[in-house]
């Protein structure tokens, strides 16, 4: 009877082959399993990373969108703060506007009162200066008016001034060289202090009448005949 090794097994360098293959495999599988863990660790951080990324962007739009809003805001504010400015100018000036026209009427009715008591309005100046005196041609035009320096001194240059408004009659007394350049002008100059209301002075029509000469008493009812129909 032969000796010799059963059917089913294999050769010993086949299955040597074989272990080791599976050793290999073993080996194989385990650094898969590790290299799964850490790329698994590394897709967990880039998740992380990729949330904050998120969280990030969100942030920075939410901080667009308020500063956005607060801009909006700031550009509302000024536009309001323009409008109210000019609402602000527009009603001042329609105070000014109803206050100069208040005064205009107030003024209006003083010289209506003076006239019909028989008397002669007369514009109060506070000095004999250019200043002055151009400030009281723009209030009141006293082109052929007639007014009174209630601060009076001897100006040259202020005479020149008030000559070029012409005036038709000056209550204060000036030195004889200015005389002769308001009669010049036909401009009459008495020395009567009026009385003193809110806008005008006044002087008594007679008095005054009586205090002229003749021929300066014909000119002042000639001038006086005409100011009293305008």
């Amino acid at each position: 009877m032969a000796s010799g090794k059963p059917k089913d097994e294999k050769p010993k360098d086949l299955k040597a082959e074989q272990d080791e293959a599976l050793k290999q495999l073993k080996a194989l599988k385990q650094k898969y399993d590790i290299q799964k863990i850490y790329t698994d660790k590394i897709e967990n951080r880039m998740k992380e990373l990729e949330k904050q990324v998120d969280r990030y962007k969100k942030e920075q739009l939410n901080q667009k969108n308020i500063e956005r809003k607060e801009i909006m805001k700031n550009r509302e504010i000024q536009a309001r703060d323009i409008l109210i400015k000019q609402m602000q100018f527009e009603l001042k000036k329609q105070k000014d506007l109803t206050n100069l026209y208040n005064e205009h009427v107030k003024k209006e009715q003083e010289f209506s009162t003076i006239i019909s008591t028989g008397k002669l309005p007369v514009i109060i100046i506070e000095k004999f200066t250019k200043e002055d005196i151009d400030n009281a041609h723009r209030e009141f035009n006293i082109k052929d008016q007639v007014v009174y320096f209630k601060d009076f001194k001897h100006s040259s240059p202020a005479l020149k001034n008030l000559t070029t408004f012409k005036p038709k009659m000056i209550l204060n007394k000036f030195k004889a060289q200015h005389l002769i350049e308001l009669k010049r002008q036909r401009m009459l100059d008495i020395d009567l202090k009026p009385d003193e209301h809110q806008f005008y002075g006044s002087v008594d029509i007679k008095q005054l009448q009586d205090m002229l000469g003749p021929a300066e008493k014909k000119e002042f009812e000639q001038w006086f005949e005409s100011y009293r129909t305008r």
